[in-house]
Formats: structure tokens, sequence, C-alpha cells
């Protein structure tokens, strides 16, 4: 469904719905005219009406829609009162394109199993050399002017 291009056709009218566009979240609606006569068109976004048009005959017009970010939108073209396409599209660009700006639901990878073996082995490197030292440090010498 995120793929394909939508197409339905009421009367005169035939209308696309293309897929989304990232990284700017857009969706490309084209709307066309095939008869002779004028028709009119509503251009519906989430229920919201963003363009209210009439079409001449034999033209065609594109609309650029914008999407919010991983919400599942509807986009319906009405004519006549009834939908001449109605589809939903949902824009996952920043998973998608790894472009996320503020909070993130996973933390990040920081480093491989090398890293991990590496901090390990320093570890024990310095406890050992701490330990080491602990058995020297406290050795009493003998006095030297008795």
């Amino acid at each position: 469904m995120l793929g394909e291009l939508v197409v339905a056709a009421v009367g005169d009218l035939d209308a696309g719905v293309g897929a989304v566009r990232c990284p700017s979240r857009t969706v490309v609606v084209t709307v066309t005219n095939a008869g002779d006569s004028d028709e009119s068109y509503s251009l519906i976004v989430g229920g919201r009406t963003v363009r209210t048009e009439v079409i001449i005959g034999d033209s065609t017009l594109r609309s650029t829609v914008e999407l919010a970010e991983d919400r599942r939108t509807r986009i319906r073209v009405r004519a006549l009162g009834t939908d001449v396409t109605s589809t939903v599209r949902t824009a996952n660009c920043r998973r998608a394109h790894g472009q996320g700006h503020g909070k993130t639901r996973t933390l990040p990878k920081t480093g491989t199993g090398t890293s991990l073996a590496v901090t390990s082995g320093a570890t024990i490197l310095t406890g050992a050399l701490l330990s080491w030292y602990g058995l020297l440090w406290p050795r009493r010498r003998p006095t030297l002017f008795p």
C-alpha cells in the first residue's frame, strides 16, 4: 500500500495519490478532468479540507500534501458528494532514513564486543597491578642506623 499509486474515477474526474516522499514527508495528489465540462472537487487531508476548486475540462492539477511524521493520515478527493479516491498514507521518514531528531525510542549502539573485552582486560590488569603493589608497600626495611 505504501509504494503504489491509487487511482479512482467518478464521472469525468480521475484522482491519484502517490507514495510518500522522504525526507520532506510529502505526497503528490493528481486530479485529472477527462471531460469537456468544468468539475469541482475537494481535497481532504486528515478530515480537514485543504483545497476546494474547479478544474477545467481536459486538464490536470497536482497538489502536494505534507503529512505528519509516524501518523496515519487519510487523503480523500471528493466530487459531487462522493469519494473519487480515499487512501491512507503514513510518513515513516525519520525511522526509514535515520534522520531522527529529538527523543528516540531505543538506545543507540555504542560499541562492539571487542570494546567490552578490552575494558574487562584493562580492569583485570589494573586489579593485578594494585594487588602486587599492595604486597610491596607495607614492607619494613631494616633501620640503617641502630
